[in-house]
């Protein structure tokens, strides 16, 4: 009996090391070849920090056990500490970061730290698996990082070597970083949540003419074009006419589709526009030349063939 029961803690431990997949570290996080350390986004001085890791614990894993498979139910998981750089510390999304079976939640990095350097990020926890399927009407609980001793049928499958155990979970590091300029206007595309010291350098789209910010929130968020598959200054979410471009937005029988784009009769669209005159200006009633036609606005449309007509768009 004890000579099976080894083994079965060693199929155990052996499949445990996927645990270290139950944790979703924030977007932006580095890791090395194999996974085993996970470097955060860099904290800043005299920045506040806010970063999640995601949690997630299954209801059981697959053991095989002399070819058979065999699911040992997890009991719980609690993360009994997070060792952090001065003037952070670490909160859990479940109440004392207890986490049950098949549920998730976040282990929560805050705060301003105050000195410089790469910090390891030691995480505790204290885990409980029932080891009831495999025979044996107990459950096995231990503390991570585990120290020889603290559990004698751990100490009997291990030996001396208890990495089999530690690696369970990653090692999490991060860099605190001097204190960064950058933009701070939440309304810039390069906004950088991260910045202390606002150094000018913001940038805005204008979405008059189908500007849009990329979305990155750390400073790389760059203007780009949004959606103008025609480039005729009609964004694509509003324009009737999208692969060809109809500035005038003419839709003469009010179908929702622009005469440029709208079949008639079987005629294909290069025979429906090859004979058409196009824009070659815009300009009000002032004579200014626009690029597009603000709303509410009389303009005068100037075509190739001569042809002036006047329009409102609404």
């Amino acid at each position: 009996m004890r000579k099976v029961f080894t083994l079965s803690l060693f199929a155990l431990l052996t499949v445990s090391l996927s645990f270290a997949q139950g944790f979703e570290p924030p977007v932006g996080s580095t890791y090395n070849a194999d996974s085993t350390e996970i470097t955060l986004p860099s904290a800043y001085l005299e920045a506040n920090y806010n970063e999640a890791i995601v949690f997630d614990v299954p209801e059981s894993f697959s053991v095989d056990l002399g070819g058979e498979s065999i699911e040992l139910p997890f009991s719980f998981a609690q993360i009994t500490g997070v060792s952090t750089p001065s003037g952070m510390e670490y909160y859990c999304s479940a109440e004392n970061c207890y986490f049950l079976p098949n549920t998730s939640g976040d282990v929560v990095l805050a705060g301003t730290p105050i000195e410089l350097g790469l910090y390891e990020l030691q995480l505790n926890a204290l885990v409980s698996v029932n080891l009831a399927p495999l025979g044996v009407p107990t459950e096995l609980t231990f503390s991570i990082p585990y120290t020889s001793g603290d559990n004698m049928v751990l100490d009997l499958a291990l030996g001396d070597d208890v990495s089999t155990v530690n690696d369970v979970v990653p090692t999490f590091f991060i860099n605190v970083e001097p204190a960064l300029s950058g933009c701070m206007d939440t309304l810039a595309c390069n906004f950088h949540h991260y910045a202390s010291t606002d150094d000018g350098t913001c940038e805005y789209a204008d979405n008059t003419i189908c500007e849009a910010c990329s979305g990155e929130d750390n400073g790389t968020g760059v203007v780009i074009i949004n959606n103008d598959t025609d480039g005729d200054l009609i964004c694509d979410d509003v324009d009737n006419c999208i692969d060809v471009a109809n500035p005038d937005q003419l839709d003469s029988d009010a179908d929702g589709l622009g005469d440029l784009c709208d079949s008639v009769d079987n005629m294909s669209l290069e025979e429906l526009t090859k004979d058409l005159p196009t824009l070659i200006r815009m300009i009000d009633i002032l004579g200014a030349e626009h690029a597009i036609h603000p709303k509410g606005k009389l303009m005068f449309y100037i075509y190739s063939d001569g042809a002036v007509k006047k329009q409102i768009r609404y």
